[in-house]
């Protein structure tokens, strides 16, 4: 029975029996007092509107009563303030105020007091609460009711604030422990102890209340986090483990803040093991959002425990909060992504960090691991930017020095080797492994120098290297180099020392290369016993090479070398191994066998030969030696015809060859010794009309004087020797000044002026021999100052003229400029004519380049693979135009629809050319990937970009515009939009931020 019900019932007994009296005496009272008694039935069964109504017309009605019956008026009044606060009235609190002063000694004020109290409790207006619990007389209360009014009036003060006055009352009330009323009083106690930081009285209450059905699920966590506050952390844990090992949890108590002040308790310890145990069970246990310093707490436990997939969950999750704890998140991301075998993770987590700016250090450390995983994924041009821009914001830091090295290194994996150079020489503090990326940088300058002919500065940074003796290896490439620098200048004498130092190298393939090295330097100072020796040393290890582009080159000097000590039986023999094995000069072979073979009078064995070089390579530049050879034998034997047919071979078909003046000689000699004279004077005047400058010329003005003699027609004679005076005049010392002042302007590379002075020389002598040259230096000039109109058109007179040794240099221009203007026809006549006037295998290799790109533009897919074969086979004459054949190649393929080919070159490429060729290859590879919809391996193709070109800013950009694309068609958004983010902000390459702005615009 509620207490409302009670208190009805009280009012029945104590005021409503003697109205009932008074009814049986006086019928008016009767009808009165029945309105009463309808407002009680009626307030009984909650119906406050229509009681409330009744009990107004028992008050209307009842004027004029006597003082015992105003006691029944009175309560009338109580009910009608009652039902108008129960139905919200507004005017129910000024009707109770007034009740209470009309009435305030009645023992209903104080009912109505507490009933007000507690309907303002109820409703949470404290302060109303407070105002009417604190006048009620607990006189008029029972005990249970006295201490319900006082725990409403502490939890009032408590809602209040009022902490103070509600302790009191707690505290007054708590000792109560068998009801609830003391139950509730310790757990506020409790909290306000815990507040006031009077924790042992705090944890008394608590533990007062610790197995109370109410409180027993939650008293445990609040005991073990005052324990916890005490710093009694082995309390703690004795505490909190009982119950965290009862898997079945029988007694409900609430286990996530049971379990996280465990794992808070392990955290502190440093024990990470059950610390990340108890703070999975807290996750498991805890419904809500788990607060970010506690999942960062817990992702830490795993990382110091090596559970770096867990670590990377707790971090990843809070990472991007732009707080302090996300900052440690973010770093500690990063550096778990590390350990994981993710770098490219990493650099976001750890640029989220950098960019907040809460906790200095923390800071710091991320912008310095930032640029490191960088230069690690040799993304250098980044890496540079960014440990400069470290470097000025952080001036003093602990990083300072292993900056400047990790700036070196990234500067040592670009091709910017000058910039790299100039950096660390201006450094003002240089570790030791910076000044050893030094030598390293200085070294590959050189080379850069070398491989580009700039062989005095290349010298000078070799010298550099050589200064700062960090690295051994280093050391001695930096020396072989240098030696080969010096020989490239043909300072054979101060080179050979230098060879002799790395003969101490114990590095293989150094060793091999030095053998081959140190043959050459021997060859061209005429030591050819010493050549001898080193080429043998060369072939000797040719087993143990990791290099062996040189081998046949090789065994083809070697034979030479025994050809020039006239040892020509073993350079027969040699020169035998060396056609057996060569995959190109066998022409050069070949005819050197032929000539060894003559000198050893075996003239029908050379003859074979020599026909085997004509027959097999027409378009050999050692075909119109072999016709001459053979004529020359047949000549020698006194087989005139024969030697004539011969040299009419050479004369009909190498119509471009050095030798056809003394083709024309012997021939006009041999039809003289057949008789037919006008045969041979045919040949005398051609030679003296064609080629009078040549060295023959003057034999062939005595041989047609003889037979004009002969013939009685001397008076032709003096027209032949008048054109040859004329061709070879005898004074030309002013000329010949002249001529020198003018080249002396084209060599001081003042080009128009060059231009000017020449045209001007031609137009004096217009007779010179000097023009043919002339006309050359004019080509290159109009060439430096871009007139390709003017170049061409003197080119194309040096070629016409063939009087100078210029003739495969004006067709390699030429051919340059035709290709260059899309002419790829007359591209490919200049390039096929190159071919036969090839001075040595480098131009010859050029021909086939130029052929084979020609060929490549205009679709012409079967020929560039002709040419590219020829590249190839030619070996390490010229790497870049063996990688460009590669990287052609698989164009081809690809054109064709031969995928497995395409990609098998593109490989070959990338395995070989460390440069722009290399990365095109390797961006074909990833578009070929992705046009056969392979996307995982495309990515994969991808990101190993950075790997192998990090600095090839053209070919990695669109790589990665490829991976983006791939990245969206497998769902990973993300990706695709992060690395399109990357590359608008650190490409450098125009078209690829357009194309990636375009892209991300549309995602």
């Amino acid at each position: 029975m509620t207490s409302k019900s009670i208190f009805i019932k009280i009012l029945f007994l104590g005021i409503f029996f003697p109205c009932i009296t008074f009814a049986q005496n006086t019928q008016s009272w009767t009808d009165i007092i029945l309105h009463y008694r309808n407002g009680l039935e009626l307030f009984e069964r909650k119906n406050y509107v229509a009681s409330r109504e009744e009990f107004q017309l028992f008050i209307d009605k009842s004027t004029n009563v006597s003082a015992s019956e105003a006691h029944n008026r009175i309560s009338a009044e109580y009910y009608i303030v009652v039902t108008a606060l129960y139905l919200n009235y507004p005017e129910a609190e000024l009707l109770a105020d007034r009740f209470v002063v009309h009435h305030a000694d009645y023992p209903l004020a104080g009912q109505l007091f507490k009933l007000l109290g507690f309907y303002y409790f109820d409703n949470d207006d404290f302060n109303k609460s407070a105002t009417y619990l604190e006048k009620v007389n607990s006189l008029h209360l029972s005990e249970e009711e006295s201490l319900e009014v006082r725990l409403k009036l502490g939890v009032s003060y408590y809602n209040l604030q009022a902490y103070a006055k509600a302790i009191t009352i707690f505290n007054s009330i708590k000792q109560y422990s068998d009801n609830q009323y003391g139950e509730i009083a310790s757990y506020y106690s409790g909290h306000l102890n815990f507040r006031n930081e009077n924790l042992d009285e705090a944890i008394k209450d608590f533990k007062r209340i610790e197995n109370s059905k109410r409180y027993k699920n939650e008293a445990p966590g609040i005991i073990a986090q005052i324990l916890y506050k005490q710093g009694k952390y082995d309390e703690v844990v004795g505490y909190t483990e009982a119950f965290l090992k009862d898997k079945n949890n029988k007694s409900g108590i609430k286990l996530d803040d049971l379990a996280l002040l465990t794992a808070e308790v392990y955290f502190a310890k440093n024990d990470f093991v059950k610390a990340s145990n108890y703070y999975g069970q807290y996750a498991n246990f805890h419904s809500q959002p788990i607060l970010p310093a506690v999942r960062y707490r817990y992702g830490y436990s795993l990382y110091r425990i090596n559970n770096f997939n867990g670590a990377i969950t707790n971090f990843k999750a809070i990472a991007t909060n732009q707080d302090e704890v996300g900052q440690y998140a973010g770093y500690f991301l990063g550096i778990t992504y590390l350990k994981n075998d993710a770098p490219n993770l990493a650099l976001a987590a750890f640029d989220q960090a950098k960019k907040l700016k809460f906790n200095v250090a923390v800071q710091e450390d991320s912008y310095f691991n930032h640029a490191k995983v960088l230069v690690d994924l040799k993304r250098n041009a980044e890496a540079i930017k960014e440990l400069k821009e470290f470097l000025a914001i952080y001036p003093n830091s602990k990083y300072e020095d292993e900056a400047n090295e990790l700036l070196s290194e990234a500067y040592l994996n670009t091709n910017d080797y000058a910039a790299a150079i100039k950096y660390i020489e201006g450094l003002s503090r240089k570790s030791q492994k910076t000044m050893a990326t030094y030598q390293r940088i200085t070294y590959n300058q050189g080379v850069v120098f070398f491989n580009s002919e700039n062989f005095e500065d290349a010298i000078k940074l070799f010298d550099k290297s050589l200064a700062n003796n960090q690295d051994l290896e280093t050391k001695n490439q930096a020396t072989f180099w240098k030696a080969e620098a010096l020989s490239a200048l043909k300072k054979y004498s101060e080179a050979l020392p230098l060879y002799n130092v790395v003969s101490k190298s114990t590095n293989p393939e150094l060793l091999s290369n030095l053998a081959y090295a140190q043959g050459y330097a021997f060859y061209n100072t005429k030591d050819y016993t010493s050549a001898l020796t080193s080429f043998k040393t060369y072939i000797g290890n040719y087993k143990t090479q990791t290099d062996k582009n040189h081998y046949d080159d090789a065994m083809a000097r070697l034979a030479d070398c025994y050809f020039v000590n006239k040892n020509f039986a073993e350079a027969d023999k040699l020169y035998e191994q060396a056609i057996s094995t060569a995959k190109t000069d066998k022409d050069y072979l070949l005819f050197q066998k032929a000539l060894a073979l003559e000198f050893q009078n075996k003239d029908n064995e050379a003859k074979a030969l020599y026909d085997k070089v004509v027959t097999q390579f027409p378009n050999s530049r050692y075909a119109d030696d072999a016709f001459f050879k053979l004529g020359n034998l047949d000549f020698n034997a006194g087989n005139y015809q024969v030697a004539i047919r011969q040299y009419n071979k050479l004369i009909l078909e190498k119509t471009q060859s050095p030798l056809l003046p003394q083709a024309l000689l012997k021939r006009a000699v041999a039809l003289t010794n057949i008789q037919n004279l006008e045969g041979a004077l045919a040949d005398y005047k051609t030679i003296l009309n064609q080629f009078c400058d040549a060295k023959v010329a003057e034999s062939a003005i005595l041989g047609a004087q003889e037979i004009l003699n002969d013939l009685s027609r001397q008076d032709e004679y003096a027209s032949l020797i008048a054109n040859y005076k004329k061709c070879n005049p005898t004074n030309t010392s002013l000329e010949s000044i002249e001529y020198e002042a003018a080249k002396s302007v084209y060599f001081n590379q003042n080009y128009e002026k060059s231009i000017q002075v020449l045209l001007n020389y031609m137009q004096s002598y217009p007779a010179s021999q000097n023009n043919f040259e002339a006309k050359y230096f004019l080509a290159e000039s109009y060439g430096k100052v871009s007139d390709k109109p003017n170049a061409l058109k003197f080119y194309y007179q040096v070629i016409s003229d063939k009087k100078t040794n210029n003739i495969s240099k004006s067709l390699i221009r030429v051919a340059e400029i035709e290709f260059a203007t899309k002419n790829y026809q007359k591209a490919i006549q200049n390039y096929k004519a190159l071919i036969g006037y090839a001075s040595d295998k480098k131009e010859l290799v050029r021909a086939w380049s130029g052929l084979s790109e020609s060929f490549y533009q205009t679709s012409k897919f079967d020929s560039v693979l002709v040419y590219t074969r020829e590249i190839i086979n030619a070996g390490s004459v010229n790497l870049g135009a063996t990688n460009k054949a590669l990287l052609l190649q698989g164009k081809v393929y690809e054109a064709k629809g031969d995928f497995t080919k395409a990609l098998d070159e593109y490989n070959k490429c990338i395995k070989a050319a460390k440069d722009d060729i290399g990365a095109e290859a390797k961006y074909q590879t990833c578009n070929l990937l992705f046009v056969q919809k392979k996307f995982e391996d495309c990515k994969k193709e991808c990101l190993n970009f950075n790997n192998l070109f990090p600095d090839s800013d053209l070919w990695r950009g669109r790589a990665f515009l490829i991976y983006a694309d791939a990245c969206l068609l497998t769902n990973d958004k993300l990706q695709a939009k992060a690395t399109l983010e990357s590359l608008i902000e650190n490409s450098e390459d125009t078209e690829t931020i357009n194309i990636a702005k375009e892209k991300l615009k549309k995602l």
